[in-house]
């Protein structure tokens, strides 16, 4: 379930335009901060100078406008809510199972259901503010891409958890997290998971017996 809050804190599920309302000066900025970044930063090698100037806008003086961006237009500003579906996949009549069995039923030559999830949770994690999740004792941390990640995908180092933190679970809550997570999956029906985003354990891992 990923219906909680964003990094800045908005509800997701209630689009935003970032265009509304903005002043020209930020319009006439951000026009030329998307010409910089196409002619000198998206094809450039991880060690040029424009690349290390972007990354350095980005974590500084781009931080607001840029988190706002991956609020409003994608999902990996989100952050795990609860180990229960949401209501997308279940409602007070029907729970997650039926979903589950639908499936099956409709599709007969289906062996095996799967679901997904990524290894922190969702893309950036845990929420810090759901009441479902804070028995997890989730707490914000700033991940520390390896210089190997940095080179291979520069653009780690302006995407939403580096600017705006990663929703982490401490590493005596993390039998508790997957069990939770996989336990309510499997008595759901599910057979088994898809773990995303497991490049990223060195990332993560910084601070907590892990990364560079």
């Amino acid at each position: 379930n990923t219906s909680g809050t964003t990094l800045t804190g908005d509800v997701v599920g209630q689009v935003q335009s970032t265009n509304e309302g903005t002043p020209y000066i930020i319009k006439l900025l951000s026009e030329k901060a998307a010409k910089f970044y196409s002619a000198h930063v998206e094809e450039a090698s991880p060690d040029k100078w424009t690349v290390r100037l972007w990354a350095f806008l980005c974590m500084y003086i781009l931080r607001a406008p840029f988190l706002d961006f991956y609020d409003t237009f994608t999902d990996f500003s989100k952050r795990l809510t609860s180990f229960e579906a949401n209501s997308k996949f279940k409602s007070a009549e029907k729970p997650f199972s039926s979903f589950v069995s639908d499936l099956r039923h409709r599709f007969a030559t289906l062996d095996l259901i799967y679901a997904w999830h990524a290894m922190p949770g969702y893309w950036a994690g845990v929420s810090l503010e759901s009441t479902d999740t804070a028995g997890l004792a989730p707490r914000s941390h700033k991940p520390a891409p390896t210089q190997f990640v940095q080179e291979m995908e520069p653009g780690v180092q302006w995407d939403p958890v580096m600017l705006g933190g990663l929703g982490a679970v401490p590493n005596e809550k993390a039998s508790e997290f997957y069990q939770g997570i996989h336990r309510y999956l499997r008595d759901s029906g599910i057979d088994g998971v898809k773990v995303d985003a497991q490049g990223a354990m060195g990332t993560f891992g910084e601070g907590n017996g892990g990364g560079p």
